[in-house]
């Protein structure tokens, strides 16, 4: 029935399609409407015959030709028998297949043109577990310890209640621990504590015998092990993890040093944080823990994005769940971004943070361009003729000297960061006490003067006063609202004439205060709010 529905629907789009053709001087604006329509139209027709379609076709994700079906609902992918349930879920056709990207590896495509907002995937987690360095949390539940006042009565690792003990995620550490008699003696909370560094790579070695299907998902992940050697973590994990386990644990028949290691590297580098982002340091809420979500692990970044996700929890007995949704329209063949790590950093930070912690160069268009799309987001008032910026030489190469815009004067790298880092110890020294008054001294006495008014160190103090005004509620953030509101409103925004690649603020309201909200919004892409 849904076949024949499709091949129904189709020959309705065949003949609006002849007609429209016929009656092109009836009417331009149907004509619109109806490519709009086609444009986004779900059921894909191939320009293929039947066979050498069959001949060509190769399982969305795993790439595997034989023994295949086709969708359907979409009829836009092939599917083994082992993946289809990644394709559908909840009467829905994601729209992607997976790609080889280069100088990327393996990422998400488009398979048609998806809408801004439109539901892209949702993806369960495959394993959860504490961060390799954390502070004590719950192995059951990965809430954070707050005190310590109950313990596992097998392997003495603090638990916050009884149920929490007798959890299934916690069963084969507390097993591993009790069985091999090692003592665990935590007695601070707001320390990281090595004990727990074993515990998720262990949990997802584990996944090869208890759960097949998890482990097929995370074991094709990258764990950038050649790139780890010689690090001074690596040597860290080698003793923390890999002797701990093999000697120890006496595990060195079950699993090799290398097995390990790449365990370490899978997890650190695929896994996400369950804890909600915070502006301060503190206590932490909610999770702390982080999850491996194997389909979504394979979306690549992009400072720019076209996706953003979310990660939900319904409830304690179920793992958490994250959906990714269109920032904008995406184009078929446009390749499915996220942003790993917050993109407020200028380029410099942000791209030193990305290598470190995910092992790649970012070279999005952002992170090609000096003024990174006309936000000016790093630049430096320059020192001599006090009108022009100073911008990197060239943005991708971190040790490229910092040229003014208006004259010859240069500051090298050291010699800049030195100054970017002096100014943002004192941000974090005002945000930590909250002291609105030096903050907001701050800003004034810094912007046009030594950084550009849109410097990411001057859109986090204003975002910082904010949020400090907002909890201590001294005052009206009405304003903040209305400038949010402006920057979402799509009427206030056009082409930039000099510019066809930007699109420029029409407002004429106090555009000096306006521009910090805006270009997070609207340039940056930017979830930290």
């Amino acid at each position: 029935k849904l076949i024949l529905l499709d091949s129904l629907l189709q020959e309705m789009n065949d003949v609006s399609l002849r007609n429209g053709k016929e009656m092109t001087g009836r009417s331009a604006n149907s004509g619109a409407m109806k490519q709009q329509a086609l444009k986004f139209n779900t059921f894909a027709r191939s320009q293929l015959s039947k066979a050498e379609e069959q001949e060509q076709a190769e399982c969305f994700f795993c790439k595997q030709q034989g023994d295949l079906f086709e969708c359907p609902w979409c009829r836009a992918v092939h599917c083994c028998t082992v993946h289809g349930e990644l394709h559908r879920k909840n009467s829905k056709c994601f729209p992607f297949t997976v790609q080889n990207i280069p100088g990327k590896g393996r990422g998400l495509v488009a398979t048609r043109c998806i809408r801004e907002g439109e539901l892209i995937l949702t993806d369960t987690a495959s394993l959860l577990g504490p961060g390799i360095v954390t502070n004590p949390v719950c192995p059951g539940c990965l809430a954070p310890i707050k005190q310590i006042s109950r313990r596992c009565s097998r392997c003495s690792l603090p638990v916050c209640s009884e149920k929490c003990q007798e959890n299934v995620q916690h069963k084969e550490e507390c097993s591993l621990l009790s069985t091999n008699k090692v003592r665990v003696n935590i007695e601070e909370v707001n320390q990281p504590s090595s004990t727990y560094s074993f515990i998720s790579p262990y949990r997802l070695l584990r996944l090869k015998g208890t759960n097949k299907e998890a482990w097929d998902m995370v074991a094709r992940l990258n764990d950038h092990l050649q790139e780890r050697v010689g690090l001074v973590e690596f040597d860290c994990f080698q003793k923390d993890i890999v002797e701990f386990l093999r000697r120890r644990c006496f595990l060195s028949k079950q699993y090799t040093e290398e097995e390990i290691h790449r365990a370490v590297g899978i997890f650190m580098i695929n896994s996400v944080s369950l804890e909600p982002r915070r502006l301060f340091a503190g206590p932490p809420r909610g999770l702390s823990g982080k999850g491996i979500f194997g389909l979504f692990a394979l979306i690549n970044h992009s400072c720019v994005s076209n996706c953003r996700f979310t990660i939900e929890t319904q409830n304690e007995n179920e793992k958490p769940t994250v959906k990714v949704l269109a920032r904008r329209e995406i184009e078929e063949g446009e390749e499915i971004t996220v942003q790993y790590y917050s993109s407020l950093l200028g380029t410099h930070k942000r791209r030193r943070r990305l290598k470190s912690e995910w092992y790649f160069s970012c070279e999005c268009t952002r992170c090609q361009d000096r003024t990174e799309l006309g936000t000016m987001v790093s630049a430096v008032v320059c020192e001599v003729c006090e009108d022009g910026y100073l911008l990197p030489r060239n943005p991708l190469d971190e040790l490229s000297d910092w040229t003014c815009s208006n004259c010859d004067f240069f500051l090298e790298v050291p010699d800049l960061e030195r100054k970017i880092d002096q100014l943002e110890e004192e941000v974090n020294l005002l945000s930590m006490r909250r002291d609105i008054a030096k903050l907001e001294q701050f800003i004034q006495d810094i912007s046009s003067t030594t950084l550009h008014p849109n410097h990411y160190l001057l859109l986090l103090a204003q975002r910082n006063v904010d949020y400090i005004s907002r909890k201590s509620k001294k005052i009206n953030c009405g304003r903040k609202n209305h400038i949010w509101k402006l920057a979402q409103d799509r009427s206030l925004w056009k082409p930039d004439q000099e510019n066809p690649g930007r699109r420029v603020h029409t407002s004429s309201a106090d555009q000096s205060q306006d521009k910090l909200y805006i270009s997070i919004s609207k340039f940056l892409l930017c979830d930290d709010r």
